[in-house]
This record gives structure tokens, C-alpha cells and sequence, in this order.
């Protein structure tokens, strides 16, 4: 008997042991409602930037050119020199069996005053003449870097934004421990000519004075820029992620779950500014992405 007790209770324990098992399961798997995110309005500056790609370029640059088919005879600078105009640069003969006085090589000379960058031959080495189009014909070359440049390039759903005189802030990747600033000098009025593959990149050049350069940034290196293109202060913003746009206007839904239709002005990449509908201390919710109704 007490054998038939004792199998009947671990029957009724097992059994008792999956009803709990299968409730809990019922409620673990009921639908949550969903979690309501609030937001507090408050005000605050909204700053709209525009970032665009560039690089360094000198206020002025010449690229030396043999004038004739010949040789390099003399050399009379290295990579680094500064030059004043007319300072002899460079000397070509027809033939390097000649011999020709120094005083008579009549030698290409500094256009402007700059510094050498560039040195693209030796003495001794042929040179082919400007007229042949070949990258032979390119010998030296000068920059002017009593001024730099940034050159860039807007995409068309930025260009609207910019305006000469909007000053500039720059990164370059070879010099991280300093942020250069700069004003936008020129924006140009078309767009820069594309060959067919890139036909769907649309960008405006951009002409940027670089005010406070130093020797560590060198021509021809990359840019990272930011433009600050307007500022408003003390303005009540709303969160992107809050915003219900319906028929060409724009609501939100309040913390008590009523909707409301609010006007807003400028936008950037975290919110926009309202202007009307909607006052400090507000709360609003988030609309649920799965169309959920809030509690």
C-alpha cells in the first residue's frame, strides 16, 4: 500500500512539475506592450555643418618644361631651395659633347619665388621637348607657399549651403595633433566636368584659404573639412527619431497619447528647430516603428 502512495505522489509531482513548466512558458512568451521612450523639449543651439573632402595646393605652382629635345647639363638647385624670381634652375644642351661654357648655358630660370618640391631629373638625362606631350618633358617644380589652399569638392545637396566668407575647420590624416581653420574664398558656379563613369558624383570645386598653416602641412595632402554653414541659439529642437511627417506637415505624439501638428525651421543631422506647436518642458514619445499604439 504504501508502495502504491508513494508511486501515485511522484505521478503527481511530475504532472504538477509541467503544468508549472507549461504556464510559465505561456506567460514568458505573451506579447510585451512596448516600451514607451520618452523625451523632455529643451533648448538648445543647432549648429548645421557640412563635411567635404580635400587637399592642399599652394597659392601658386609652375611646372618646368624642356624647351628643346636634349640632355641636363647642370642642375643649379636641390629639393627644399628657395628661389627668387629669375634664379637659374636648370640648364639643357643638345648634346652633352659640347662643351659649353656655364656662363653660356643660358639656363631656365624661377618664374616667381617659391621653394623646389620637386626634382624630376638628373644631370646627364635625356629630356624630351614641352611640344612632344610626354611626361618626359616635365623637369621642376615650384610652388609659391606663401599661401595655401584647400581644394575641395561640395556635392549639389551641399553646395546651396556654403558662401564665401564661412570660416572653416580642417583635420589632415598626416597631422592629427593639430585642427588648421580656413575661409571659403571661391565657390564655383557649375559643376566640375565629369568623365561618363563618374557622371553620378555632381560636386562643385570649393576654394578654401588655409589662415593658419605651418611647415607640417605640405601640398598635395588630404583634408578632411567642416563648414559651419549656420548656428541658431537658444532654440527648442526635437530629436529626428520623434518626428511623424504626414501630408506635407509634420506631428508628434504627446506623453498623455494625444497627436500634435508642430511647424519646424532648420535641420541638421541630430533634430530640427520648431517653431511652433510645442514649448519647453513638453514630453513627447517616440512614435513605435512596428505602429504599435502607445499605452
Amino acid at each position: 500500500m504504501k508502495a502504491f502512495f508513494k508511486k501515485q505522489n511522484k505521478k503527481f509531482f511530475v504532472i504538477t512539475l509541467c503544468i508549472i513548466i507549461v504556464i510559465s512558458f505561456i506567460f514568458s512568451t505573451k506579447k510585451q506592450p512596448p516600451k514607451m521612450i520618452t523625451h523632455q523639449m529643451h533648448l538648445g543651439d543647432l549648429i548645421q555643418r557640412v563635411t567635404i573632402p580635400g587637399s592642399v595646393a599652394p597659392n601658386k605652382k609652375t611646372v618646368l618644361t624642356a624647351p628643346f629635345r636634349g640632355f641636363i647639363k647642370k642642375l643649379f638647385v636641390d629639393v627644399g631651395d628657395h628661389v627668387h624670381t629669375g634664379d637659374p634652375v636648370i640648364s639643357i644642351v643638345q648634346s652633352l659633347k659640347d662643351r659649353i661654357p656655364d656662363e653660356d648655358l643660358h639656363p631656365l630660370r624661377a618664374p616667381f619665388s617659391g621653394k623646389i618640391v620637386q626634382i624630376l631629373k638628373t644631370e646627364g638625362e635625356s629630356v624630351e621637348a614641352q611640344s612632344a606631350q610626354s611626361d618626359n618633358a616635365a623637369l621642376i617644380r615650384i610652388d609659391d607657399l606663401s599661401r595655401l589652399f584647400a581644394e575641395a569638392l561640395a556635392p549639389e545637396v551641399d553646395v546651396g549651403k556654403l558662401r564665401i566668407g564661412l570660416t572653416t575647420t580642417m583635420k589632415a590624416p598626416a597631422v592629427l595633433d593639430h585642427t588648421y581653420h580656413g575661409i571659403i574664398r571661391s565657390i564655383f558656379l557649375s559643376a566640375k566636368e565629369q568623365k561618363d563613369w563618374e557622371k553620378a558624383r555632381i560636386e562643385f570645386p570649393v576654394g578654401i584659404e588655409i589662415i593658419d598653416f605651418d611647415d607640417k602641412l605640405m601640398p598635395g595632402m588630404s583634408l578632411l573639412i567642416d563648414v559651419i554653414t549656420l548656428v541658431k541659439k537658444n532654440v527648442l529642437i526635437i530629436p529626428h527619431d520623434f518626428l511623424l511627417h504626414e501630408n506635407d506637415h509634420y506631428t508628434v505624439m504627446m506623453e498623455n497619447g494625444s497627436s500634435r501638428n508642430i511647424v519646424i525651421g532648420a535641420r541638421n543631422d541630430e533634430g530640427a528647430e520648431v517653431i511652433s506647436g510645442l514649448k519647453e518642458h513638453d514630453r513627447i514619445i517616440a512614435p513605435d516603428p512596428l505602429g504599435n499604439e502607445a499605452p
